[in-house]
């Protein structure tokens, strides 16, 4: 994959913030509206171009697509970036707020799991 490519995908910032958070657990677009507090369309949308340039991956379980960031020797550097940078920059701050969200999910999850 060319840099270029994976630059221009996370040129955005709802990109940037979803990946982010991809790059630590996956989600379906469900949690990923109630983590971000978007619409359903347009997180799909930003969703689609990150997997065509194949900086995300997804997998299908039952009626539910989850997606996760794809991490390879390829881009490996980027995401160490993307994460350094998240700690710095204040167009990132708000991934620090969509972690917190986004742990109370996993947690939901893994409730609704355990009492199955």
């Amino acid at each position: 994959m060319i840099i270029s490519k994976y630059f221009k995908a996370l040129s955005d910032e709802t990109r940037l913030r979803l990946f982010n958070i991809l790059i630590h657990f996956e989600f379906n677009v469900n949690e990923l509206v109630q983590i971000m507090d978007m619409g359903q369309s347009r997180i799909s949308r930003h969703l689609k171009i990150m997997t065509d340039t194949q900086l995300l991956s997804s997998r299908r379980n039952g009626s539910y697509v989850y997606y996760h960031a794809v991490i390879d020797k390829e881009n490996q550097k980027l995401i160490e970036f993307v994460e350094q940078s998240a700690k710095k920059y204040a167009e990132l701050k708000k991934t620090w707020s969509d972690q917190r969200i986004f742990s109370k999910n996993v947690k939901t999850r893994l409730d609704n799991f355990l009492t199955m």
